[in-house]
Parts: C-alpha cells; structure tokens; sequence
C-alpha cells in the first residue's frame, strides 16, 4: 500500500467517523509539528475549511519556529483559528503544584 492510498483510507474513514456522530465542525490543536498538521489537512479535506477550527495554545516552551510554522498552516489550508496562549495559566498551575508538594 502506497501512501496515497493510506492517505485516502484515513480520510474516508475520518468522513465516516465524523458523519456517524453528527459532527459538522472539528476543533483541533495545532503546534506547527508534523502531527497536527496532518490531521488539520485531513480535517480540510473531510469537512471543508470554513468546518475547522485550529486552536493554537502556545505556552511557555513553544518556540518562534513553531508558532510560525503553525500560522503558516493555518493560513495555507484557509481554517479558521483560536489563539488561545495558555503562559498565565500554566504559571499559575506550576505555583499550585509546588504550593500543593
């Protein structure tokens, strides 16, 4: 099996997946890896892009490279996207959890 027809397998199978739960929309992650980007094409490919909805929660860690790699995405497949950062809140979890050890 070539990788078009394993690409084809999984986008079929996403259409059935997503039909057999009445979904119309999918809301997903993307962090400028190889991983997220896969699925956000397949997402495009299987709903359209006005039905996917990137969130892109950079943190502490995340790095320039990847948050443009992620807006380079984003724009490429035309979704739509959430920036949500998430640096307060994983501060104000990290000082939790030392309070709480």
């Amino acid at each position: 099996m070539n990788t078009a027809e394993i690409y084809s397998i999984c986008l079929e199978k996403l259409k059935e997946f997503m039909l057999s739960c009445r979904a119309t929309d999918a809301v997903l992650g993307i962090s400028g890896g190889i991983d997220s980007a896969v699925v956000a094409v397949l997402c495009k490919e299987a709903l359209g892009a006005s039905h996917v909805h990137g969130v892109l929660m950079a943190g502490p860690y995340t790095s320039d490279e990847s948050l443009s790699d992620a807006c380079e995405l984003i724009a490429h497949l035309g979704i739509d996207i959430i920036d949500f950062p998430i640096k307060e809140q994983y501060r104000v979890s990290m000082e939790q959890y030392k309070a709480a050890t």
